[in-house]
């Protein structure tokens, strides 16, 4: 057995079974990132024994869909729920890594500080700020999420700001499937800027 330092420093031990990712040159000259669960007998056939092949140059979401294949969907097939679900899920992922980014604070503190920025009321104002920087594409996409009809609204948030919110998640989920997240932290960026500060 090997020992090493992990990600987080401590100490970890490596059994000789344990088959670390491999880093490869494509024919291309691209490296790549190839997954394997080594020999296990026990694991043929199932996701574990299968090798992944991840171009290094590849998006998070592209790493995602790599990791978890399940064939191509036209994202213009999606409703736009559907693409609110996701995109609320991205922009909560960037708010509480601002946040983290800040510095280390309790967990408490940090889901306080973050429902600060993601609850109706916020994603409406920021929405609203956003309104002359929108393509056309965008435009529509987020006047799609505004009149999608959800099957409830938050107790605490008017429907006009539920929807708000929720056009705002579905251009999101749009912007983040179409890998153009510089163009997604842009808006959020700037949407902060513009309501309630940088984080």
């Amino acid at each position: 057995m090997e020992e090493s330092l992990n990600y987080y420093g401590l100490k970890e031990q490596q059994t000789e079974d344990a088959v670390p990712a491999q880093e490869n040159a494509s024919p291309s000259g691209e490296a790549s990132v190839e997954i394997s669960a080594g020999d296990d007998p026990s694991a043929e056939g199932s996701r574990a024994a299968a090798q992944i092949r991840i171009p290094a140059s590849a998006s998070f979401r592209e790493q995602i869909a790599a990791a978890f294949p399940h064939g191509e969907t036209d994202i213009r097939s999606y409703s736009p729920l559907a693409l609110a679900f996701l995109g609320d899920a991205v922009y909560s992922l960037i708010v509480r890594t601002a946040l983290l980014d800040r510095g280390n604070r309790q967990a408490e503190k940090l889901h306080n500080e973050s429902t600060y920025y993601v609850c109706a009321a916020a994603q409406a104002a920021l929405a609203d700020s956003l309104a002359d920087l929108l393509t056309e594409e965008e435009a529509a996409v987020y006047r799609r999420g505004r009149n999608a009809n959800p099957f409830h609204y938050a107790r605490s948030a008017s429907a006009a700001d539920y929807r708000k919110a929720t056009a705002l998640e579905c251009l999101c989920g749009w912007l983040w499937l179409q890998d153009r997240t510089e163009r997604l932290l842009e808006l959020i960026g700037t949407g902060l800027e513009r309501t309630t500060g940088r984080i």
